[in-house]
C-alpha cells in the first residue's frame, strides 16, 4: 500500500509541473498599441519556439493577455522579476502565446 501512495505522489508531481517554462524576463517591451505587453525568457526551460507565436504578429514573443482580471499584477510580476533578475514560471497557449499562469519559483 505505501508503494503505490508512493507511485502516485510521484506521479502527481510529475504531472503538476508539466507544461511550466522556467527562465529569466527578457526583452519586456509595450506593443505600438499600448495595451500589449510583450515579453521573452532568456534560455527557457524547456525550449519556446517563439516563431510560433501570433499573440502579436509584429514580434514573435509572448504576450499577457489583456483581458485577464490579473494582467496588472502579471506585468507588476514581470517588470519585478526583469529588474531583480530572478526567474519565472509560465504556463501559456502554445498556439498563439498567451499567458495562462505566471509565478516566481
Amino acid at each position: 500500500m505505501k508503494k503505490i501512495l508512493l507511485a502516485m505522489i510521484i506521479s502527481a508531481s510529475l504531472f503538476a509541473t508539466q507544461g511550466w517554462h522556467i527562465g529569466k524576463v527578457k526583452d519586456l517591451s509595450s506593443a505600438y498599441d499600448g495595451k500589449t505587453i510583450t515579453f521573452r525568457l532568456d534560455n527557457p526551460t524547456p525550449i519556446i519556439d517563439y516563431t510560433k507565436c501570433t499573440c502579436y504578429s509584429s514580434w514573435d514573443t509572448l504576450c499577457l493577455n489583456p483581458a485577464r482580471d490579473n494582467f496588472n499584477k502579471e506585468f507588476s510580476l514581470l517588470l519585478s522579476s526583469k529588474t531583480s533578475n530572478q526567474n519565472v514560471k509560465i504556463i501559456f497557449d502554445k498556439d498563439v502565446c498567451f499567458i495562462n499562469a505566471i509565478i516566481v519559483p
